[in-house]
């Protein structure tokens, strides 16, 4: 089964605030308790997909029958499906794959809208009354009132943010892709470094990092690339700027593999650094090194983030970023931020720790790195070196 559900820590967090069951409604959240990664689902408003995690019990699906195919890629057995099925039945499909989806149509009540099958497919899995939390990420207008007259016995209660706590701690399949995407995007940001020389545009490199990771069978996720004074802007989407003898070069860019997301930040320049590029690389280096100091579980975001801002400020930069970092898994960027916000680390959390320095219409400076965390400290997920690339 390819959903990358952390059952032990779902049934410890539902059972601590009593609830039996979670409805999840946003496609990552969805793809998380399922293994079903909807197209429809992520390029359409008007779609509406469910996945439900019961405390006991394995996982169910509510999904267009148009998607039947995808639904069934996840591996759940239980799929509920609503609207119309856009393929014609033969009852001679025979082939791997095609049978199961064949006989997955043929045997499915099909309800009429999403609703509908979400009530039948509670009642027809045991959960026509208890305590139900829906995340209210994409449901559909009165989902909650239309549900609770269906079915009076249920109490539903707003879930917002409930998976995502879920998700804060990684199982070691979601640590192995997140490496493979990691992997893959400083493999691809070396291979865009290749051809940094005078003339070259931001645009030039951005392509080679794209084809780099797509022919690792990754989709990209971050692709900021500026040159010289456009290296401080916070997003540098990349342009038809020619690199120049003397340019900073700041790249953010990620990488999705299997649906899980990288994120590296390196600065280059062509050239020799000024002292004035160096002091403030050697900052922004130094404060990376201050909140690593600080990670292990148990250690409190805020106590991170005090650390990143002591030595920043201890080099003379006035400006100090809101957040030094964020957690990163189905989404680029995830719970938890590095910033002042309460909060602490927790064991098998992954990191992305992300210092800057934006002087703008000057330059850019930046390092980010990926980091699991562990008991004792943490595992960097990143392999490159953390220096300033001179080239």
């Amino acid at each position: 089964m390819d959903m990358p559900l952390n059952r032990d820590r779902s049934r410890e967090i539902m059972s601590g605030k009593g609830v039996d069951a979670v409805i999840a409604s946003s496609p990552e959240n969805v793809y998380y308790a399922s293994g079903y990664w909807s197209v429809a689902h992520r390029s359409s408003s008007r779609v509406w997909i469910y996945a439900v995690i019961p405390l006991d019990g394995e996982p169910f699906v509510i999904a267009p029958a148009w998607e039947a195919d995808l639904a069934l890629s996840g591996g759940v057995e239980n799929i509920y499906l609503y609207g119309p099925e856009e393929v014609e039945l033969t009852g001679e499909a025979g082939i791997a794959g095609f049978d199961l989806l064949e006989r997955l149509l043929i045997k499915a009540r099909i309800g009429d809208e999403a609703l509908s099958a979400l009530t039948w497919a509670l009642e027809s899995e045991g959960l026509s009354k208890g305590v139900i939390a829906v995340d209210p990420s994409k449901v559909e207008p009165g989902l909650l009132e239309r549900v609770q007259r269906a079915i009076p016995g249920l109490e539903l209660r707003d879930g917002r943010g409930l998976i995502e706590e879920i998700r804060l701690v990684k199982t070691r399949e979601e640590v192995e892709r997140i490496l493979r995407a990691t992997e893959v995007a400083e493999k691809s940001m070396e291979d865009a470094l290749e051809i940094a020389r005078p003339e070259i545009m931001e645009r030039d490199m951005a392509s080679i990092f794209e084809y780099s990771a797509a022919g690792d069978d990754c989709e990209i996720s971050r692709r900021m690339i500026g040159f010289g004074e456009r290296s401080s802007l916070p997003n540098p989407t990349p342009s038809q700027r020619g690199a120049r003898r003397g340019d900073i070069i700041r790249m953010s860019l990620g990488c999705a593999w299997m649906h899980y997301n990288s994120n590296i930040s390196r600065t280059a320049i062509l050239g020799r650094p000024s002292t004035e590029v160096r002091r403030g690389w050697e900052a922004v280096a130094s404060a990376q090194d201050a909140i690593l100091d600080e990670v292990k579980a148990g250690a409190k975001l805020s106590q991170l983030y005090s650390a990143g801002e002591r030595r920043l400020k201890e080099a003379g930069i006035r400006v100090i970023p809101s957040t030094f970092g964020h957690g990163i898994g189905l989404e680029l960027e995830e719970d938890p931020r590095i910033g002042r916000a309460d909060g602490e680390l927790l064991e098998g959390m992954i990191l992305n720790i992300d210092v800057r320095y934006l002087k703008l219409g000057r330059y850019g400076l930046e390092i980010e790195d990926t980091f699991l965390v562990t008991d004792k400290g943490f595992e960097r997920l990143t392999r490159t070196g953390g220096e300033l690339y001179i080239l």
